[in-house]
């Protein structure tokens, strides 16, 4: 009897084993991110910043076929590689079925890799489906770049999926016999929205794997008004790998199937949504049932969720320039269903993960902290999004990627909350000592970042130039060491009538570079060259400014041309003769302040300073 039922459990043993083996035979596609392989595992390894899968359905017209470029950035040393390809848009499934071929490049090689569907060249995909390729070893290390071009075919009148970045492409007709999945592009080939892979999955060492991070949201993180980037990238770019299926005017319900099925491929999801719910009228009560159903169902699949704070939703009479052209959107001002939405998340429910302030670098508050639903000045230009890829860099650093990449591992860390170090409230005139109790941080290539003791902002270099004389009151933004190329940035509102007058002028000399604003003086800008004299004027443009206004102001140094911007129009420029550029070269500060006696009140709204890279 004994002997029976181990004949039948060995028999049992081995059927189990042949039905696995076959299945991995049969179904090699079937891999998901977060497999250990011994001293390996699998992750996403290369990723399109402006790549966001299918949104929308397109067509070359009059084309069933057509050849599309993308290219990836390898965020982390890999082999094995396998590319992630979709038919579906949105939360709908493809209108057709889809026959993709694949090959790719690395940049500075000149193989094309051919890619195989469980050894064919081609592969139909059925609307809604998601397959991968079959691993391809190649080695690919951090940093690379992978040009992939894939050929996407319909039926006659069908359509495929298209992301929102314009990708090269090569219609099927001007193809003729020529295979463009494995020789470069035309030169001048045109660009359109187009179709490519959503990720590229690899095998990296266990010691040095990073988790993958599934991107989802609303415009925000699709990119709008940021080149199509979008914040979670902005945040996540070069620090961890990921897919991104963000889509403009999401709502909810539907972040759903098919999108909702790569999450297999990802260890956590970052998520920034309820602004479109909340602008069509949804009640709390529905926002918050809907977003646990999300939760949930990314939570029974081992998916750490990582949430981002809505920012304000305004209209303005003046373009964002200030807070009193501003005006609420009804749900968005305080105590309205944006406010509960704001507060219930930033209270971690469970099984959310971590929360990120993405709000309060952007949202102004009143001296009491008080909430006011209104944007800070010049972060938006629509009043429903950040206004550029400055502001997305900027705000994209309340998202903390070493939070992520610890996936829980150190604690419970259930809100993540911008440091406040003050309010925007007016500063008294007499207050200017607080610029300079502001604690600096070098950063990298002498750079100095700090924070200036009355906004929320981040900003680098700031203090208050009486460090320089005692009878001016203000701020500079300041550089030290390395005096090649630099670009500074102010936005700056001027509080009181009495800058209305204001001369700027810009000055160096062999130990110091400013753009200053005097109280006096002609009402222009003068442009100061460098010698052993003193200060020489090269040049002047009138600069009219508004008290209550807030301006940009830039001042940038490159490859020898010294140029002054007010509000993005050029002012003047000056080139430096070899005498001047070797001083300048070897210049230790450089700034921007304003200077205009006892009575500062300007409001520096944000500031940077950085290296010129033209």
């Amino acid at each position: 009897m004994l002997k029976r039922w181990a004949g039948m459990l060995g028999l049992f043993a081995l059927f189990s084993v042949l039905v696995l083996g076959a299945k991995s035979y049969l179904f090699p596609n079937e891999i998901a991110a977060q497999q250990d392989y011994g001293s390996a595992k699998r992750s996403i390894v290369a990723t399109s910043p402006s790549n966001n899968g299918g949104i929308n359905s397109g067509v070359v017209s009059g084309e069933t076929f057509a050849y599309f470029k993308d290219t990836y950035t390898v965020l982390q040393d890999a082999t094995n590689l396998q590319f992630i390809l979709t038919n579906y848009y949105g939360d709908k499934i493809g209108k057709n079925s889809l026959t993709l071929k694949i090959g790719f490049q690395i940049i500075g090689s000149a193989t094309f890799y051919p890619v195989h569907f469980q050894g064919s060249r081609q592969v139909v995909v059925d609307p809604g489906a998601d397959v991968l390729t079959d691993p391809i070893g190649v080695y690919v290390k951090a940093g690379d770049k992978i040009v992939v071009q894939t050929r996407v075919e319909v039926p006659p009148g069908g359509e495929w999926p298209v992301g929102n970045q314009a990708l090269e492409y090569v219609a099927g007709s001007a193809s003729g016999s020529l295979d463009y999945t494995s020789r470069t592009f035309p030169p001048g080939s045109a660009a359109i929205a187009g179709y490519s892979p959503v990720g590229v999955l690899g095998t990296v060492s266990k010691d040095s794997w990073l988790p993958t991070v599934g991107i989802y949201g609303s415009s925000t993180f699709a990119g709008t008004n940021d080149n199509w980037r979008g914040l979670g990238a902005a945040a996540l770019e070069g620090k961890l790998p990921y897919f991104k299926v963000a889509k403009g005017g999401e709502i909810l319900q539907h972040i759903t199937f098919p999108r909702l099925s790569l999450l297999k491929y990802a260890d956590a999801v970052l998520l920034y949504v309820t602004s479109n719910d909340l602008n069509s009228g949804h009640s709390f009560e529905t926002i918050k049932s809907n977003l646990m159903q999300l939760f949930n169902q990314m939570h029974v699949q081992g998916i750490k969720i990582y949430v981002c704070l809505p920012m304000p939703r305004t209209t303005s009479s003046n373009s964002w320039v200030d807070l009193n052209g501003q005006t609420l959107n009804a749900v968005y001002g305080p105590g309205g269903n944006w406010e509960k939405v704001v507060e219930w998340l930033s209270s971690a429910p469970s099984p959310v993960s971590g929360v990120f302030d993405t709000l309060s670098p952007v949202e102004y508050r009143l001296p009491d902290g008080q909430r006011t639903g209104k944007w800070k000045p010049l972060l938006t230009k629509d009043g429903s999004h950040l206004k550029g890829p400055l502001a997305y860099d900027t705000v994209s650093s309340a998202i903390y990627t070493d939070v992520i990449k610890a996936l829980g591992n150190t604690g419970s860390i259930p809100f993540i909350p911008i440091t406040v170090s003050g309010t925007d409230a007016p500063m008294p005139a007499s207050d200017y000592d607080s610029f300079d109790r502001a604690n600096a941080t070098t950063l990298g290539d002498g750079w100095l970042e700090m924070e200036n003791g009355f906004e929320q902002f981040p900003v680098f270099g700031i203090e208050s130039n009486k460090a320089y004389n005692s009878k001016y009151q203000g701020m500079a933004i300041r550089r030290i060491a390395d005096g090649n190329n630099f670009h500074l940035t102010a936005n700056i509102e001027f509080r009181s009538n009495y800058q209305s007058g204001l001369a700027w002028n810009v000055i160096s000399r062999s130990d110091f570079f400013m753009l200053r604003g005097d109280k006096g003086g002609g009402g222009g800008v003068k442009l100061f060259a460098i010698n052993s004299g003193g200060y020489v004027t090269v040049t002047s443009a009138n600069v009219p400014i508004v008290a209550g206004v807030p301006v940009k102001v830039e001042v940038i140094k490159y490859d020898g041309v010294i140029t002054v911007k007010f509000d993005d129009v050029a002012l003047l420029s000056y080139t430096l003769t070899a005498a001047e550029s070797s001083k300048f070269n070897t210049v230790n500060s450089a700034g921007i302040f304003v200077n205009d006696g006892a009575s500062s009140a300007s409001r520096w709204l944000d500031y940077k300073a950085g290296k010129a890279v033209e």
